[in-house]
């Protein structure tokens, strides 16, 4: 009797394992999927680059860089005047993101004073409630999103809930190397998860 009742519970745990693979392969493979959208054609009052680790050394990791060469590229192709940067000063960094990234924008040929830095916020959110506000500031009322090509989703759904009503996505390339980007998708999957949770409950 003992066994039959083990087996059950085995069974029901395998299937469970198995659901919930399918589920988080399903989930990863919409967040590759939106990884795939075409940057925008629409022009926009602003970019919102959004910030990543910056290195010891002062210079911008592989993921920051390849947003910054996005930003530069939306910006010398006329989609918007100015740019806003977002990060604060993580706790293993020298300076914070926005700052670095203004620097690294105006060595690349953006003028300083079309570069408005966010420099208080620590995620994703906050990112995007901060730029909100300059936003609101400066007058802008739309934007375009740079960030990475797996990020960009989650990043537009939080801008609709800030408030910012036009609002584009344009994806930047992701670290290659393939463990590498299908830990970012996976544990971007997990926040998809947890975005979702907190808006139905």
């Amino acid at each position: 009797m003992k066994k039959k009742v083990w087996r059950r519970m085995l069974s029901v745990l395998l299937i469970l394992v198995l659901l919930g693979a399918a589920v988080g392969g399903a989930l990863v493979a919409c967040v590759y999927a939106r990884s795939r959208a075409a940057r925008p054609l629409e022009s926009a009052d602003c970019l919102i680059v959004l910030g990543a680790r910056v290195w010891e050394s002062g210079e911008p990791s592989d993921a920051l860089q390849y947003r910054l060469d996005s930003a530069v590229e939306a910006y010398n192709a006329g989609l918007a005047g100015a740019v806003i940067v977002c990060g604060a000063q993580g706790s293993n960094e020298p300076a914070s993101e926005a700052s670095v990234m203004k620097r690294v924008l105006v060595e690349m040929g953006v003028p300083a004073e079309c570069i408005y830095e966010e420099d208080a916020s620590y995620n994703t959110e906050q990112n995007i409630e901060n730029a909100k506000a300059i936003m609101d500031e400066r007058g802008f009322a739309s934007a375009i999103i740079v960030t990475s090509d797996y990020h960009v989703q989650r990043a537009l759904w939080l801008a609709e809930d800030a408030g910012i009503e036009t609002v584009y996505g344009y994806p930047a390339a992701s670290p290659r190397p393939f463990f590498t980007i299908w830990r970012l998708r996976t544990r971007e999957a997990a926040s998809w998860v947890v975005y979702w949770l907190r808006k139905i409950l």
